[in-house]
């Protein structure tokens, strides 16, 4: 009988750390010509208040919310840290190997929802058995065209992440916990370690900054538009 052993899930103490930010974005009226302008200060006394271009102070804002990005993260960290574990049963069962007949013995990773009764009630090559956590609330579809000449948008999964351990795979990289993102739909990422998955999170921050900045690009365009059409009519 084999006996698949779990890693050790231990959360390493935090150690100390200070991360603040603060951030003013104000406009305001220009004493020398009255016209209107926009400010932004990093220092709590506004001792660095400066006038600033809306590009410049879209900037100080995705480096705010990176701050707080990593504000919440010690906070998270701290709260694994500090906050007592119950003790969780492990869930070991056992299922017959296809090729050999064998009766192996399977104990699930921490957190695994899946269901193992088709595995226990039918032969399986062991490289089939598989734990895994599924985060019910990160299933969220976007409305995305598969056929420009579909009338109404598919609301497609996107950026799902299943934590898995594949028990018997050769690589022993995936007998222990990992992430595999579903970007969209049937579009996978390989299998993601805490580092790598951090990357991938860094990468889609990059691109909503650049989203952000976009996003004001638009209604400055859309702004200018308006004003031409009613100059035009």
């Amino acid at each position: 009988m084999t006996t698949v052993s779990e890693a050790s899930t231990a959360t390493p103490t935090p150690t100390e750390q200070c991360i603040s930010i603060h951030l003013t974005v104000e406009t305001m009226i220009d004493a020398d010509d009255g016209g209107l302008v926009l400010t932004t200060a990093t220092e709590s006394n506004l001792a660095d208040l400066q006038e600033a271009t809306p590009v410049q102070a879209l900037a100080r804002i995705n480096a705010a919310r990176a701050a707080l990005d990593q504000q919440e993260a010690l906070a998270l960290d701290f709260e694994a840290a500090t906050t007592p574990r119950t003790t969780e049963t492990p869930h070991t069962w056992s299922f017959i190997d296809s090729d050999t007949g064998k009766l192996h013995a399977v104990t699930c990773m921490p957190g695994c929802n899946a269901s193992h009764l088709g595995d226990v009630d039918t032969p399986n090559a062991p490289v089939d058995i598989t734990c895994r956590a599924y985060d019910r609330s990160d299933m969220t579809g976007l409305p995305v065209y598969c056929n420009a000449d579909e009338g109404e948008p598919d609301p497609l999964p996107f950026l799902a992440t299943v934590i898995q351990v594949d028990h018997f795979d050769e690589d022993p990289k995936l007998r222990v916990p990992h992430a595999v993102i579903e970007v969209t739909q049937d579009h996978f990422t390989d299998p993601l370690d805490p580092d790598e998955y951090q990357a991938f999170i860094d990468q889609l921050e990059q691109r909503v900054a650049a989203m952000r900045l976009r996003h004001a690009e638009l209604v400055r365009i859309r702004a200018e538009h308006q004003c031409r059409t009613e100059a035009q009519a």
